[in-house]
């Protein structure tokens, strides 16, 4: 697909065109170039962000938070590693401080290549794959909540903000 139409439709994704997305958009690439786009869990995705730049990842390449092929570890850097499970060969992006400082964002321009450092290595221990348990019922507000992540207290299941609601109510007692 020409670029002008993955940027358009990058673009009714995620609502409106800026460097975050330009930046996911320039990564998708490099990482497109080195591995093919992934049928379906195959290659992981770990992000260190929560910024725009993972609409662009989760449209172009497939890695989303819903299959649990995206990981997010937000430190608060424009950081991409993709990881392929099979053969544990990963590669990781991570956008030039120096070179991103004196780029003019403001013309909605793509960032070139070179505005990235890009290390191949092999990966050592692969990320869990996401899993899929039953729901159990919160005693407190009746809601569903996967096996694995209620609370206890005094004995009943409750969920995470039902327990987190007792613990500040019992503060203020």
């Amino acid at each position: 697909m020409e670029e002008k139409v993955v940027i358009d439709k990058l673009k009714e994704f995620h609502g409106h065109i800026c460097p975050g997305l330009l930046i996911g958009y320039q990564v998708s690439n490099i990482f497109l170039r080195e591995f093919k786009k992934p049928k379906d869990e195959e290659i992981v995705a770990i992000v260190e962000t929560d910024a725009c730049s993972i609409d662009a990842i989760q449209f172009m390449t497939g890695c989303t938070l819903g299959k649990g092929n995206l990981i997010i570890r937000n430190y608060g850097k424009h950081v991409y590693t993709f990881i392929n499970r099979k053969s544990r060969d990963a590669i990781r992006i991570a956008l030039d401080f120096e070179k991103a400082k004196n780029f003019d964002w403001s013309k909605g321009k793509i960032p070139p290549k070179d505005m990235f450092n890009i290390k191949r290595m092999k990966i050592k221990r692969l990320p869990r794959k996401a899993r899929i348990r039953e729901s159990i019922r919160c005693e407190m507000c009746g809601e569903g909540v996967m096996k694995g992540k209620e609370k206890k207290f005094k004995g009943k299941i409750i969920c995470a903000p039902c327990y987190k609601s007792l613990l500040r109510n019992s503060k203020n007692l």
